[in-house]
């Protein structure tokens, strides 16, 4: 009846489809009353009674009221169905009956709790869908948003979360290294701005900041060290910030390492990073006496590997590595331009990365250069504010700080329920705190650090971290918790596109190819 009914509507046969809507649904009962003359039509419809049947039957509620509009603006026309061109003698009565169904949108108290069902049906969706894609069901989260769209195709919400499934489904391989452009620019040639990165601490997390920075050399097609001027990081990211500031053997002002690189050294050689002794002695003090659970030697030769005889001299960027004294609980910060301007802070990148990487409890202190040193994490595992202090301090009269731009990359972030500290984020958690979720997705400032910063940059300031459902150690290097974290980094970039986040990775990239930063 009601695809009759429509397509009478669409043809313009406006008397077929008043006479269509009067046709009796279940015996005598009808929708509508018709009355034709020989050249007249009245109608008597009452809206409760036009909504009642149709509500059983399942009908949405916005389309009920549309239907109501599209009868009333055919009444409205006043046509004499026999001769359209003619107004018809019933005129006057059509224009009430007009009245009542458009006043009947808005006044029936049916329709109205209908609606207010839909849309919590539509919410009820999104939040499946939403909670779907936090613990990676992506297949389960893809029949919801069907669901969802076969009940409210527009809604904004589901497109959203709809368009950040399709992201996923075009993720490039991390396997695949970028090509970079035959000619790459010289920050030289980059005034008046000053690009800032800054890198957290945070073990096997670190995957997270790396996949980031891997994307963002796919979509510039140059090197991090020819977009940033300085370049921070503290513990697993000082490993980052270093491996892309180290120079090439080969080509001069050119990176040894991608992003990618880095990506496939938490993926492969992270292992060789937490080595324990074989000593059962040694395991049995580590678990009683909190010694450390880690021997040194690993990380020693990953660094040997990857830094060599590579200096703080020789970054590609400025370099800015916090650490921190063990005996006074300082923090020392190594940087480029004082091994520049000091040959005797010159040191080796090998054991700059042995200092701000000694975290307590996991690595024995590091004894370096007559100081014994702890992880950088203890007091700043977020450098963005030392990064800034330092970049105004290295350019005092060319920097103009309403012209710097930083971007702070966090490494996962997990907030436990005060009240049950130790609850798993299962479906229900991430249920009952979607609003707190979406609005990690916005990137609202979540510690004083970004606060500051904020108010400082304004605008300028990103600030790109995740929520993590569980607690990830800095030593769980299981397999499926570095494709999750992988995972996990992904998801971010593709939530802020989706939700079209001022912070989202494409906004960045327009303003770091920004035509007075471009180099061609």
């Amino acid at each position: 009846m009601m695809k009759s009914v429509v397509d009478h509507y669409n043809n313009g046969q406006y008397a077929q489809f008043i006479e269509c809507l009067a046709k009796p649904y279940y015996h005598s009962r009808r929708l509508m009353v018709v009355t034709r003359g020989s050249e007249t039509i009245s109608v008597e419809i009452r809206v409760d009674q036009f909504i009642e049947p149709l509500l059983k039957h399942d009908f949405r509620a916005d389309k009920i009221a549309h239907l109501l509009v599209i009868i009333g603006e055919v009444f409205l026309r006043g046509l004499d169905f026999a001769d359209p061109i003619l107004k018809n003698p019933e005129y006057t009565a059509l224009l009430e009956q007009s009245k009542i169904l458009f006043q009947g949108v808005y006044d029936t108290e049916a329709l109205r709790d209908a609606a207010r069902e839909l849309d919590k049906r539509v919410e009820r969706y999104h939040h499946a869908i939403l909670t779907t894609r936090k613990l990676g069901d992506y297949d389960s989260a893809k029949l919801w948003i069907q669901k969802a769209v076969e009940l409210e195709p527009l809604n904004v919400d589901v497109k959203r979360e709809q368009k950040a499934i399709n992201l996923k489904d075009e993720r490039q391989s991390i396997d695949q290294p970028t090509v970079f452009n035959t000619r790459i620019s010289s920050l030289d040639d980059q005034q008046p701005w000053c690009n800032i990165l800054s890198i957290d601490g945070g073990g096997i997390r670190g995957i997270i900041p790396a996949v980031w920075l891997m994307e963002i050399e796919r979509k510039l097609r140059q090197p991090i060290s020819s977009t940033f001027h300085v370049i921070a990081g503290t513990s697993t990211g000082a490993i980052i910030a270093a491996g892309l500031s180290t120079p090439s053997l080969t080509q001069k002002g050119k990176p040894r390492y991608q992003a990618h690189d880095l990506v496939q050294l938490y993926r492969t050689k992270v292992d060789q990073v937490f080595t324990k002794s074989s000593s059962m002695w040694a395991t049995i003090r580590a678990s009683f006496l909190q010694a450390p659970q880690y021997l040194d030697d690993g990380r020693q030769r990953l660094f040997e590997e990857y830094f060599s005889t590579v200096k703080l001299s020789n970054a590609l960027a400025e370099l800015v590595v916090p650490s921190v004294k063990a005996e006074s609980n300082v923090t020392d910060t190594f940087t480029r331009q004082s091994a520049v301007n000091d040959t005797s802070k010159d040191f080796f990148l090998r054991d700059i990365l042995m200092c701000t990487t000694a975290a307590p409890t996991y690595f024995p202190a590091y004894s370096f250069n007559n100081t014994v040193y702890v992880d950088g994490g203890v007091q700043a595992n977020n450098p963005a504010m030392i990064a800034y202090s330092h970049a105004l301090r290295i350019n005092r009269s060319s920097t103009d700080k309403s012209r710097i731009r930083l971007l702070s990359l966090g490494t996962g972030d997990y907030v436990p329920d005060p009240l049950h500290p130790t609850a798993n984020r299962d479906l229900l958690f991430w249920y009952r705190n979607r609003q707190t979720v979406l609005k990690v997705v916005t990137d609202v400032p979540q510690s004083n650090i970004d606060m500051q910063l904020g108010d400082i940059i304004g605008d300028e300031y990103y600030r790109w971290q995740v929520w993590l459902a569980n607690p990830i150690q800095l030593d769980d290097i299981q397999p499926p918790t570095i494709d999750r974290l992988i995972d996990l980094a992904h998801e971010q970039l593709e939530e802020m596109e989706a939700y079209d986040n001022s912070q989202r990775l494409g906004c960045l990239i327009e303003k770091l190819r920004s035509p007075e930063e471009t180099f061609t």
